[in-house]
């Protein structure tokens, strides 16, 4: 029998910073897998053009320089730049509240299926009276049986996705007027149960769904901001930036892309810092700044002052985060917790390589026998030999004097899915 051993351990990305105004920034937005950047608007003296009223003439897409979105309407006056109007920072302002259709268009590059996509955006809504409509962006066309577009507005105090054809009503927002927010929208084309979602600083807004789907195929789209296609229900507030992504991302790359946002409106009213040391929690844990070995993006010192996690043996980790080395020999199953931590307790779970090969990683398919629940030594028989062609994995997890037990998971990015999760979902998992 051959025994293969290596330590648990924890890996934190790090992004490339620059130092700003208040706190730090994130230079640019970060590297997703599960999408391509297609539009960037940021708010910045390169990119935004004034004439000599101060009034916005063009903004140009921060990632394609052939992409520009001129300002187009009856009252050029109703979109001002602000160089600090953001915390200190720049943003384009909205104020047309008479409907005197201005807003900003141009069009996406050819060749960009928007059937599935995400749309971020820093800004917020002003307060406005009730009747009054507010589209921040529009993408896509409302023309024709077949129309689809992407789109985000709040009308009388409540948000609303319209597809082109229906307008979808979610949770009253107005709580967030005036108050700049990081806004994420998910549209999907072939889900009509999930087929579109929006969010405020990661809360979900309970759009009910669209049964019909998306369908924002190669057009070009033409991109609204500030307004609906040309026809009115223009936004009153600021946009300091606008991301459209295709593609629906993982919950995991679109917490790095709401970090980058977040880190760019640093020192906003309720900018998350947990420790108050004037950085975003989430630009500390993504520069490794800070230590979150539990990968919630809170600092672990906050998680254990506010008392969100144990730390039984004051080492300033987390207690769900202890790290146990398990080795293998021709007898016995040993482990060690290699960060000293309190252990009573531990169970230890086996199943089959080939199985858990077979479907794709699933431990809750693959995990076979719990081979001792809550025992108090640190080894144990595991009375099994392999055969030619066939091997076993074995997870071992403590469980401390106090709470549930801790995690059979690495807690790092490259692992995929919970162990947890899926091996509590097994048949003959440890209770």
């Amino acid at each position: 029998m051959t025994v293969t051993t290596g330590p648990c351990g924890q890996f934190v990305a790090c992004l490339l910073l620059v130092l700003g105004g208040a706190g730090i920034a994130l230079a640019d937005p970060p590297s997703v897998s599960s999408g391509t950047l297609v539009l960037q608007l940021r708010a910045d003296a390169a990119t935004v053009a004034i004439n000599a009223s101060g009034h916005v003439t063009s903004w140009t897409a921060k990632n394609n320089g052939a992409l520009v979105l001129t300002s187009t309407g009856n009252a050029p006056q109703q979109i001002t730049f602000s160089a600090t109007g953001m915390n200190g920072v720049p943003t384009v302002q909205f104020t047309d509240a008479t409907g005197n259709d201005q807003w900003l268009r141009g069009d996406l590059p050819t060749g960009i299926n928007l059937t599935d996509a995400t749309v971020f955006w820093l800004g917020y809504y002003a307060t406005a009276p009730d009747g009054f409509g507010n589209y921040v962006y529009s993408i896509g066309t409302s023309a024709g049986t077949g129309a689809s577009q992407l789109s985000h507005q709040k009308q009388d105090g409540r948000v609303e996705i319209y597809n082109g054809q229906t307008t979808f009503t979610g949770a009253d927002i107005s709580a967030r007027d005036d108050i700049y927010t990081v806004w994420r929208s998910e549209y999907r084309g072939g889900t009509p149960a999930l087929s579109h979602a929006a969010f405020a600083e990661g809360i979900d807004l309970s759009v009910p769904g669209n049964t019909v789907g998306y369908n924002v195929n190669p057009d070009p789209h033409p991109v609204y901001v500030g307004g609906w296609q040309g026809s009115g229900y223009n936004i009153v507030g600021n946009v300091s930036e606008l991301l459209v992504y295709q593609g629906v991302l993982t919950a995991a790359d679109a917490l790095a892309v709401e970090c980058y946002l977040h880190s760019r409106r640093a020192g906003g009213p309720d900018a998350p810092d947990c420790n108050t040391n004037g950085v975003v929690d989430c630009v500390e844990v993504r520069t490794d700044a800070a230590p979150d070995c539990n990968g919630n993006v809170v600092p672990d010192s906050c998680d254990i002052a506010g008392g969100a996690s144990l730390d039984a043996n004051t080492n300033a980790l987390p207690d769900e985060c202890e790290i146990v080395r398990l080795s293998v020999n021709t007898t016995n199953l040993v482990w060690v917790d290699i960060d000293a931590a309190v252990a009573i307790e531990y169970d230890v779970v086996r199943g089959g390589v080939n199985p858990l090969r077979s479907t794709g990683g699933d431990f809750a398919a693959a995990t076979e026998a719990c081979l001792v629940d809550d025992h108090p030594g640190a080894s144990w028989p595991h009375g099994i030999n392999p055969v030619a062609a066939q091997a076993y994995w074995y997870l071992v997890r403590a469980q401390l004097p106090t709470g549930p037990p801790l995690t059979y998971d690495t807690k790092s990015p490259g692992q995929s899915g919970s162990r947890d999760g899926e091996i509590g979902a097994a048949p003959s998992a440890c209770p």
